[in-house]
């Protein structure tokens, strides 16, 4: 997905939150090899370490009783996962994608999987390895091909009781899991239009996405992160005020939105309004994604800064340098502000 308008990413190897519609889980472990954990359970977690692809099998409670989970055992998926499937020669090329991905073996698997592409499955990761890689009409094409059978998305991983994700970061804390089916093969279609300069695809995409659940907010998030990014008038500020002004404050997702809240009403000229939804926000702190954080200070701060308010923005920039020491331009500016006559406030 976007999410361009963090200025950093500090990722913490072996621990993150994987933020999804359904349910927040933690997952922990070594790179490339993880624990995930949620309402629906445990489960060992087996990808390409810096791909995030990755996919998950259940563990038994009772098993794990009698038998603690060896991370180091689980960075290959057991072979005899594969050697029990007994499949039609057209399905081959599907299984043997899907093991060269849990072995790390990302081109091959590409090369499986387009072999099985016929698969709305297989079509769906090879358009998010090809994202991964940067390959953009590549990922669109694909992609694409997914979409034109999208009730039948999933449906060949269901087959074999594994469940497919792709996850990406949204800040060094955050990665959205996105689930192999129509919203998710959606979801990346979006990220690939932007990426390969169809931005007009890409805001219709992320409409519809919109439109399937006004309440999820990774997904309206990519809408106004778009409309923010394509939009040059002022009905473009008007419609993010709209979909966000009654935006909740209870999560990072709910904190990043609203900052496009405030950088649309100062493109209406509101900076007061601005400033208003930036305090509000920066409340709640504790907890705060790091990124997240500097981002609403950053913005807070230049606001300040516009508004003559020059010790509280010079609050706001030195507390970003405490988290970050080089973050954008925070160090430049605090030096002008220091020779710049401060105004009472």
């Amino acid at each position: 997905m976007g999410f361009r308008f963090w200025r950093s990413e500090n990722t913490e190897p072996g621990m993150t939150w994987n933020l999804s519609k359904q349910t927040h889980n933690l997952a922990f472990g070594a790179r490339g090899s993880k624990i995930s954990i949620s309402h629906h359970g445990k489960r060992p977690t087996l990808g390409i370490p810096g791909t995030g692809l990755f996919y998950t099998t259940p563990v038994s409670d009772r098993n794990r009783k009698r038998q603690p989970v060896d991370i180091q055992e689980m960075t290959a998926l057991d072979h005899s996962f594969f050697n029990d499937l007994t499949v039609p020669d057209v399905e081959q090329q599907f299984i043997l994608a899907v093991q060269a991905l849990a072995e790390n073996r990302e081109l091959e698997a590409l090369t499986y999987f387009g072999g099985a592409a016929d698969f709305p499955d297989a079509a769906f990761m090879c358009g998010a390895i090809l994202l991964k890689q940067k390959q953009y009409a590549d990922a669109v094409q694909y992609l694409e091909q997914a979409l034109q059978t999208p009730v039948a998305i999933g449906l060949q991983f269901h087959q074999y009781d594994i469940l497919a994700t792709t996850s990406l970061p949204v800040t060094g804390e955050i990665t959205v899991v996105v689930k192999v089916n129509e919203i998710g093969a959606r979801a990346l279609l979006v990220e690939a239009y932007q990426k390969n300069g169809q931005l007009q695809e890409a805001l219709e995409q992320a409409h519809y996405l919109h439109s399937i659940d006004p309440s999820d907010a990774v997904l309206l998030l990519q809408y106004v992160e778009l409309l923010y990014t394509t939009g040059t008038g002022n009905d473009t500020w008007k419609r993010i005020i709209h979909l966000t002004s009654d935006l909740p404050n209870d999560c990072d997702m709910h904190a990043a939105i609203r900052l496009f809240l405030a950088r649309a009403h100062r493109q209406l000229g509101d900076n007061q309004l601005a400033l208003k939804t930036l305090v509000e926000t920066l409340r709640k702190k504790k907890h705060r994604d790091g990124a997240i954080l500097m981002e609403l200070l950053y913005e807070r701060g230049r606001l300040f800064e516009e508004l003559n308010m020059m010790a509280k923005a010079s609050g706001d920039y030195r507390r970003i340098l405490e988290l970050q020491e080089d973050y954008a331009d925070v160090t430049q500016r605090l030096t002008t502000l220091k020779k710049t006559p401060r105004k009472s406030q």
